[in-house]
């Protein structure tokens, strides 16, 4: 299947009272954006595609951690576009 995904992750989250991205912001363990990257994996698509906005540089720097650490045979499965 040719497939790419793309997942809208621009916002600031401030009514989450946090200095954290509202995708970095953490359930049962986990960001939610590496949550939602992990169900979109399940499908297998060529691409994954966050944009990413609000401190894109902090919501990179720990998905390249992810991928080096977790995913390193697979280290060209995501992509990042940061919005505007």
């Amino acid at each position: 299947m040719n497939l790419d995904i793309v997942i809208l992750a621009a916002g600031k989250g401030t009514r989450m009272q946090s200095s954290k991205p509202k995708v970095m912001q953490e359930f049962i363990g986990q960001p939610f954006l590496e949550r939602v990257v992990n169900t979109a994996r399940e499908l297998n698509p060529n691409k994954i595609i966050p944009i990413i906005g609000y401190k894109a540089d902090e919501i990179k720097n720990y998905f390249l951690l992810v991928i080096i650490s977790d995913y390193s045979s697979k280290a060209g499965w995501i992509c990042f576009i940061k919005s505007n």
